[in-house]
């Protein structure tokens, strides 16, 4: 019989852990640690530690951890897996692998990433402007986009417009333009259209702090809220990040070489991307760009990092150009930001 350990109280059967594992081969042993990992608000995920090795189990939270009321079907799980399971069938090295899925259990078992690999948002808080990290971001991007579109099959299997809503759209447009009711008719618009605008899988979570970087390579993870959707989502939600990045940056001996991290992402993605139209792509995520800014300050899952001042001058940079006819175009958004910055 197993002994466990546990820092906190776990929500998972353990026994039910041992079991599964047990059906793929592995033996843990008689002695077990369960540990909690950090860092994000949607799921309970343990790590695993025996004699045998390191495992990670996910289990998909029906409340999210926030302060605002959140919540999502666990049945995002199974999205998860999925979107992992497709990537690996042209990207194997990109995301996680898999030990252990079962329909019957509210979670799934993958393998552990550990060193040499590091979370790619702790490196860039810590003033790493990587520039081949961010190419590379953007380049396995635009490489799922390329190899899901067109695929009717997969417009099936991730139909989780539901999810999709309750995970993105309602916690951060959605409450982003009820907290800035001058700005509401173009949040409203905006969900209305990520709605009807579907044509690739989507990650929807395709940010820094699902990055684990090395001087290999990198491998997303949290896969939770992939649907099938419109592309703009994903390249813009990494991009605002990195202008977030600046912002946190600003008047440091880091700005400079993070200035160029945002248009560096952008133009590597859409260098590679096959889409139809690629000009129409760019306005509508040059647009939802600003949108996704005011949501990470004013949605139900603010970033931790900036400070008030940082976070009221986002707000104001927002609330100008959102209005204006050149808020379509990301050059013109990439050197608004940087001179507004400079010249406060």
């Amino acid at each position: 019989m197993a002994v466990f350990s546990d820092i906190r109280p776990i929500m998972i059967d353990r026994d039910s852990v041992l079991r599964q594992l047990q059906k793929v081969g592995v033996d843990l042993g008689a002695s077990v640690t369960f540990s909690p990992l950090t860092g994000g608000v949607s799921s309970d995920i343990w790590l695993i530690e025996s004699g045998a090795g390191k495992y990670v189990v996910k289990q998909a939270l029906p409340k999210l951890k926030v302060k605002d009321h959140w919540a999502a079907d666990v049945k995002r799980n199974l999205a998860e897996q999925a979107y992992i399971n497709f990537v690996r069938t042209f990207n194997p090295r990109a995301v996680p692998k898999i030990l252990l899925s079962d329909d019957s259990v509210p979670y799934f078992i993958m393998e552990f990433l550990g060193p040499p690999l590091q979370n790619w948002k702790e490196k860039l808080l810590q003033g790493d402007g990587d520039s081949k990290k961010v190419v590379q971001a953007a380049t396995l991007l635009a490489e799922i986009h390329n190899q899901s579109r067109g695929h009717q099959s997969l417009a099936t299997r991730f139909d989780h417009l539901d999810g999709f809503y309750a995970l993105r759209l309602e916690p951060y447009l959605v409450t982003a333009g009820k907290r800035s009711p001058q700005l509401a008719p173009y949040f409203s618009a905006e969900v209305q259209r990520l709605m009807t605008d579907r044509s690739v899988l989507v990650h929807g979570d395709y940010s820094p702090k699902n990055l684990l970087v090395s001087d290999s390579g990198m491998v997303l993870l949290d896969h939770e809220v992939a649907c099938w959707a419109d592309p703009s989502f994903d390249i813009s939600f990494l991009v605002n990040h990195l202008f977030l990045k600046l912002l946190y940056h600003h008047r440091s001996h880091h700005a400079p070489q993070f200035k160029l991290l945002p248009e560096l992402a952008w133009h590597n993605y859409f260098a590679a991307v096959e889409a139809p139209d690629t000009d129409l792509l760019q306005r509508k995520s040059a647009k939802l760009l600003l949108m996704l800014m005011l949501a990470r300050v004013d949605g139900k899952s603010p970033v931790e990092y900036l400070i008030v001042e940082k976070r009221n001058w986002l707000r104001n940079f927002v609330s100008k150009y959102l209005p204006l006819s050149e808020a379509e175009e990301f050059e013109f958004i990439s050197q608004a930001f940087i001179s507004e910055l400079d010249n406060q």
